[in-house]
């Protein structure tokens, strides 16, 4: 790819992060989160090649590094491209006309979202590659395309949502398959993350999960999912460290990530703050209200000193989602 910094990009798309499960939420809630990726487009050029490396792909930002090591991000971006326009060829505008320049593209990717962390970075990449396959080739997909789209490519459906969608997505199966449904929530509320320097894959923490659960266990994180979404809708987090409890996925994963386990439980049991492995972690997520966080501010010193390798990130609820710019 040519140096990018002096040539205007054709259009932009930014993806927020994501926090799947939210505790009891497990595999069908999502939390849309205020840090973006973001997805600059630029014309390009045939390679000359004849092969179907028509998209360059080029990481900047705080975690280019290790997108660019991995290469799993890249793949996963062109993949939701190719999938996008095979899923809907009938839709490409101007098809009968030479697209050959429309082919090539060249994308830059300033990357804010930790990846590996249970924050969402896959599905900000699939999110991201079908959105810009929507806008170069005029497919004029809806929402509810873009997101059967999705989970075919990404394996966290909440995720897709949430991305999509802004707020807290929630994933429900209907005779048209999966579909979702968005709770809008305060922008008052105050995010922290806290999110170690290890990584942990979304595989090797789904194998954990045993085929059945308990049924006790099942009605209580039923019902826990329920209080937990009437207590954010109504902005009252006082019975929020009860409702956000689990029992079908953290306590069959706290091995993978023994120190954010630990603090899920000091931010619940000691701190009294609604706090969540995020995702399938190692991240850990808290809710906050402003009451709550000028109490975490004085107090963080002594709460975060046996977590001093997690780093902390306060942010807040992304009601708009992924979007062009």
């Amino acid at each position: 790819m040519n140096n990018l910094k002096d040539i205007k990009p054709l259009f932009g798309v930014r993806t927020c992060a994501t926090s799947a499960n939210l505790g009891p939420g497990y595999d069908i809630a999502a939390l849309a989160l205020d840090i973006y990726n973001e997805y600059r487009v630029y014309a390009g050029k045939s390679n000359g090649t004849g092969n179907n490396s028509r998209h360059s792909i080029r990481f900047t930002g705080p975690y280019a590094s290790v997108l660019d090591k991995e290469k799993s991000s890249s793949k996963l971006l062109q993949r939701a491209i190719e999938i996008t326009l095979g899923k809907f060829p009938d839709r490409i505008k101007d098809k009968e006309k030479n697209l050959e320049d429309k082919h090539y593209f060249d994308i830059e990717v300033i990357a804010n979202i930790p990846p590996g962390k249970g924050l969402g970075s896959s599905a900000s990449a699939v999110v991201a590659g079908i959105l810009i396959a929507n806008k170069v080739y005029g497919l004029d997909l809806n929402k509810r395309q873009l997101f059967q789209t999705a989970i075919g490519i990404e394996s966290s459906p909440d995720n897709s949502a949430a991305a999509l969608s802004g707020g807290l997505a929630i994933v429900y199966r209907s005779k048209e398959g999966l579909l979702f449904e968005k709770v809008r929530l305060s922008k008052e509320f105050i995010i922290l993350l806290m999110v170690p320097p290890s990584e942990t894959g979304t595989d090797t923490a789904r194998k954990l999960i045993p085929k059945k659960v308990p049924i006790e266990d099942a009605i209580e994180n039923i019902s826990n999912f329920s209080l937990l979404v009437k207590s954010l809708e109504e902005e009252n987090l006082d019975d929020a460290t009860i409702f956000i409890r689990d029992n079908l996925h953290q306590k069959y994963r706290k091995d993978l990530y023994p120190q954010s386990a630990g603090l899920v439980a000091d931010l619940i049991d000691n701190w009294q703050i609604p706090a969540a492995i995020s995702g399938s972690g190692p991240s850990v997520i808290a809710i906050m209200d402003r009451d709550r966080f000028k109490e975490y501010k004085s107090k963080r010193g002594k709460m975060t000193g046996k977590y001093l390798a997690f780093k902390s990130i306060i942010t807040s609820i992304s009601d708009r989602g992924s979007y062009y710019i």
